[in-house]
């Protein structure tokens, strides 16, 4: 009975990844996000033929509660520690309520390797999910 013990741990620790895994060129993940504001500007307005801002609308948004939003992103490793990527998302905004899908690009540097701490900078636009109200 032992034995059999023995080898039933042995086969299912044969299973365990104990060594780094095998970094890929492709590689995707998903996020959620907490976006808590300091302070919201929404202005609408647009330039003129002859170069004048036309301000429609500008208001200064009383945001209490915290937005919520999921990203995805698919990334190419380009170097050991440097990744670029696409992004795309969706953020619920609570008060005023109105949601916001994303699409964009990322740029991803990683301090040591891959499965630890690293800094990207990211450019998106938002488009209005609300075309009612914005």
């Amino acid at each position: 009975m032992k034995r059999q013990v023995l080898l039933i741990c042995i086969f299912i620790s044969s299973f365990g990844y104990g060594q780094n895994k095998k970094v890929t060129k492709w590689y995707s993940n998903a996020e959620i996000d907490v976006i808590i504001h300091n302070k919201t500007k929404y202005s609408y307005s647009y330039f003129g033929t002859d170069n004048t801002k036309h301000i429609i609308w500008d208001e200064d948004l009383n945001v209490k509660k915290p937005a919520i939003g999921l990203t995805y992103s698919y990334n190419y490793m380009l170097f050991k520690k440097l990744s670029i990527g696409l992004i795309s998302g969706y953020k619920k905004y609570n008060q005023p309520d109105f949601s916001m899908a994303e699409i964009g690009g990322v740029v991803k540097f990683f301090f040591v390797d891959t499965d630890n701490v690293f800094v990207y900078c990211s450019l998106t636009n938002e488009i209005s999910l609300n075309k009612e109200q914005f």
